[in-house]
C-alpha cells in the first residue's frame, strides 16, 4: 500500500501489524503518527511504547504486546530502524502475534533496509514510503501553501520541488520559511524561490550531469566552481557525478520498465527517465568507459597520485572537450 492510500485504509480498518518502509523519513514518520493517532486516543504516553537500537529489549517488547491497554482500545508498540537484529527475535514476536491479541498493534518502521522481521510480513499491512513523484509532491506542497494562506504559481511550485530534490521534509521546511517571508496572502514566485531556496546538492549534481552530458564545459565548470565555493568536497562531487553516469548506463542498457529500474535503484521513476534521456547522448560503451574513468580517478585520489579537485576538473574536461 502506498503512503497516500493509508488515510483511506485507516478510516476503514485498523490492522494489528504495520510495516512502514521506504527511504523518505518524513513520510515514514507521518505514517507512524497517523497510525498512532488512529489507534490510541487516550493516555498515549502509557499506551504507546517506542523502541530503537538504544533502548531495545526483547523481553520488554513481548510484555508490551501482551499488556492490556489503559483506558484505551489499543496499545501500540513501535520498533524503529532496528539494525542487526536476529530473525530469532522476530520468531518470538511471531508467537505473540499468532495468539491473535486484538488489543495490541505492532508498528515496525524501517528506513535502513533491515531483514530481521521478514517472518512477520505475512501478518502485516505494508506501507510503502518510497519517495513520491513530483506531481504528488506538488499537490502536497500546494495544499500546505493554501493552509498558510499563501499563493504560489505553478512554475515556482515545480521549481521548489526540484531545488529540494523531492525531499518532502526539506520541502515542508522551505514552505514554512517562504510563507513567513511573503506573509499572509502573499505570493511566492520563481524569483523568490531562486533567491530564498538553496539548491539541494542532488539537484546541483543533476544540473552538472546534464551539462557534462551535453558537453557544455562552460556551464559544467561554473557549477563546479560554485559548489567548491560552498565548500562541497570535490571527491564527493566526483563520486556523485560518476554515480549519475552509472545510473545513465543502467537506464540505457536495461530492457526493464522505468518503474522496475527505479525500484531496483531506489530512485524515482522520473529520475530514470531523465537518466535515459541524458544517457542516449552516449553509446553504452562510452558510458562504461566514463564510469571506469571515474573509478580510476577516485583510486588516484585515494592513493595520493592526484588531488581531488584536479581529478574532478580532469573528469569533466575529458568528457566535454
Amino acid at each position: 500500500m502506498k503512503f497516500q492510500d493509508l488515510k483511506h485504509e485507516l478510516n476503514n480498518n485498523l490492522d494489528s501489524v504495520y510495516i512502514i518502509n521506504g527511504k523518505d523519513g518524513f513520510l515514514r514518520q507521518k505514517a507512524q503518527d497517523m497510525i498512532e493517532t488512529k489507534a490510541v486516543s487516550n493516555l498515549k504516553d502509557i499506551n504507546i511504547t517506542r523502541y530503537n537500537d538504544d533502548n531495545y529489549n526483547l523481553d520488554a517488547i513481548l510484555r508490551d504486546l501482551e499488556a492490556i491497554p489503559m483506558m484505551a482500545d489499543n496499545r501500540v508498540v513501535v520498533l524503529k530502524d532496528l539494525a542487526l537484529r536476529s530473525v530469532v527475535d522476530a520468531d518470538f514476536i511471531k508467537k505473540i502475534l499468532e495468539n491473535n491479541i486484538h488489543h495490541s498493534i505492532l508498528l515496525i518502521s524501517d528506513g535502513i533496509g533491515a531483514t530481521w522481521y521478514k517472518n512477520l510480513t505475512k501478518f502485516a499491512t505494508i506501507v510503502d514510503c518510497s519517495p513520491l513523484d513530483d506531481v504528488i509532491l506538488q499537490k502536497i506542497a500546494l495544499k500546505s501553501f493554501q493552509d498558510n494562506q499563501v499563493v504560489i504559481d505553478a512554475s515556482a511550485l515545480s521549481m521548489l520541488v526540484q531545488y529540494c530534490s523531492g525531499d518532502l521534509m526539506r520541502i515542508n521546511n522551505e514552505i514554512n520559511k517562504l510563507s513567513n517571508y511573503v506573509g499572509k496572502n502573499g505570493m511566492v514566485t520563481t524569483a523568490i524561490i531562486a533567491d530564498q531556496v538553496h539548491k539541494d546538492l542532488d539537484y546541483n549534481i543533476f544540473e552538472l550531469s546534464n551539462a557534462v552530458s551535453k558537453k557544455d564545459a562552460k556551464t559544467a565548470l561554473n557549477i563546479v566552481r560554485q559548489l567548491l565555493i560552498q565548500k562541497e568536497s570535490p571527491q564527493v562531487l566526483l563520486m556523485m557525478l560518476t554515480a549519475n553516469f552509472r545510473r545513465m548506463f543502467f537506464a540505457v542498457i536495461s530492457k526493464e520498465s522505468n518503474a522496475d529500474i527505479a525500484k531496483k535503484l531506489g530512485v524515482k521513476e522520473y529520475a530514470i527517465k531523465v537518466a535515459k534521456d541524458m544517457g542516449r547522448r552516449f553509446s553504452p560503451v562510452k558510458l562504461k568507459n566514463i564510469i571506469d574513468f571515474g573509478g580510476e580517478l577516485d583510486y588516484k585520489i585515494k592513493s595520493g597520485e592526484m588531488s581531488a579537485e584536479n581529478a574532478l576538473y580532469y573528469f569533466i574536461t575529458n568528457i566535454t572537450i
